[in-house]
């Protein structure tokens, strides 16, 4: 004879259940924007930890720079905020957090594009008048996608949830003659 087995099972306090009801109602639209803001999210931060460019002057590697030296890890900071905001906008259907991604993804996209772009192809001679080139390395490419992702991800979201619809204002009530 065994005996029964104790703990929860019927409750859902096993931990697993606070989002299950979440991924249930999840449409395949939902769920691959969700997918999107992550993904992105992610690939800003290893971005960050990847090489963004290199300079090189006739074979030799001059200098190699990191996305994090470059721009002081504002991308990291970026993908840990989409994260928490993709899963309020995917899951929970908020769209202040929609907005949210929207904006973090269009302050990605500048960072890249501003900030990033015109070092990564810049030309130039060094010292011993030797040209010298950048070309872009695994992070250009990396934070690229990412800041797209995370852009694709807050404008769906956006486009998927709707506002509220203002309130009702309530007719005086007449009093009976």
């Amino acid at each position: 004879m065994s005996a029964p087995t104790r703990g929860a099972r019927s409750d859902d306090s096993s931990g697993r259940a606070s989002l299950s009801p979440a991924v249930r109602g999840l449409s395949a639209a939902s769920a691959g924007l969700l997918l999107a803001g992550i993904a992105g999210a992610v690939l800003l931060i290893v971005a960050d930890f990847s090489t963004l460019f290199e300079v090189t002057a006739v074979t030799a590697v001059l200098e190699t720079r990191k996305g994090s030296e470059h721009h002081t890890y504002a991308l990291v900071l970026i993908g840990v905020l989409v994260l928490p905001m993709a899963a309020g906008a995917s899951l929970g259907g908020s769209r202040p957090a929609a907005v949210a991604v929207t904006i973090l993804g269009i302050i990605a996209l500048v960072i890249v594009l501003a900030v990033d772009l015109p070092d990564v192809n810049s030309t130039g001679f060094t010292r011993t008048f030797d040209k010298a080139e950048a070309s872009p390395g695994s992070g250009f490419y990396l934070e690229t996608l990412g800041a797209v992702l995370v852009l694709v991800a807050g404008v769906g979201n956006l486009l998927l949830t709707r506002p509220a619809p203002p309130p009702r204002r309530r007719r005086p009530q007449q009093r009976a003659r």
